[in-house]
């Protein structure tokens, strides 16, 4: 990491305060999140939001003039609820769908691009998803009201979902993997399966799978129905298009 990257890192972390609210401006945007560890979360018996997701757009916002105020964690379908009623000005990591596109300005381009997996018990025989009959006949945990992708979208009649809405759904998914309550866990990103996974120190009793799909393209959305939402989408645009700042350094802090 180069020193200006993580002098850059160090200052944006100071920059999102004790509680994830910076006041060096007086325009304030509300961003809605949810956990997504390790890009957006609160760690267990604290209420900081934090995670490279955090840090990023805290750094874009600076840039932007506007400091930050993050609401949440919220379970992922009240998360878009408040976004379709203008109760936050804005989300990251969120996928791009018509029907969202309904009442969400999104960026000109993503936020981050991801690979969608699939986490098998390491006890499991299957070893790589190369077909839709490699998964037939799973129960699959994953995330309530969230777009899934074109593999599990495709393939959705021929496993079992089980899904989940509260706030640690990756972590209740993770357990009931190991207990073999599920043949599989679904994410669209493999951060976040692997990071709870050594959260929970269980990453020795899974494997996690890439899924035979092109990476999802992940974006920062702002509400149509929040009274600065264009201005916002404007904003944002006008100073992301052209950054230099590496998520991935980000991600690795």
């Amino acid at each position: 990491m180069s020193i200006r990257k993580t002098i850059l890192a160090a200052a944006t972390l100071a920059f999102t305060g004790a509680y994830g609210l910076s006041m060096a401006n007086d325009q304030v945007i509300t961003m809605g999140f949810f956990n997504l560890s390790p890009h957006t979360f609160v760690e267990p018996g604290s209420d900081t939001p934090m995670g490279a997701g955090i840090d990023y757009f805290n750094a874009h916002a600076e840039l932007m003039g506007y400091s930050v105020e993050w609401v949440g964690p919220l379970a992922f379908p009240r998360l878009i609820s408040d976004l379709e009623a203008g109760a936050v000005d804005g989300a990251v990591f969120l996928s791009r769908s018509p029907d969202r596109e309904e009442f969400l300005h999104y960026a000109d381009r993503p936020f981050v691009t991801l690979n969608a997996v699939l986490a098998v018990n390491q006890n499991h025989p299957l070893q790589e998803v190369t077909s839709p009959e490699d998964i037939r006949g799973m129960t699959v945990g994953f995330l309530a009201d969230s777009a899934m992708g074109p593999f599990m979208t495709d393939n959705a009649d021929i496993v079992t979902f089980d899904n989940i809405a509260g706030q640690n759904w990756m972590e209740q998914n993770i357990r009931k993997l190991v207990n073999e309550r599920l043949d599989a866990v679904f994410d669209r990103n493999s951060f976040s399966i692997q990071y709870e996974a050594n959260r929970l120190g269980l990453a020795d009793q899974i494997r996690i799978l890439t899924l035979p799909e092109p990476p999802g393209l992940v974006y920062a959305g702002f509400s149509k129905k929040s009274p600065q939402g264009q201005a916002l989408v404007e904003a944002f645009n006008a100073v992301f298009t052209d950054s230099t700042l590496d998520y991935d350094t980000f991600l690795a802090n």
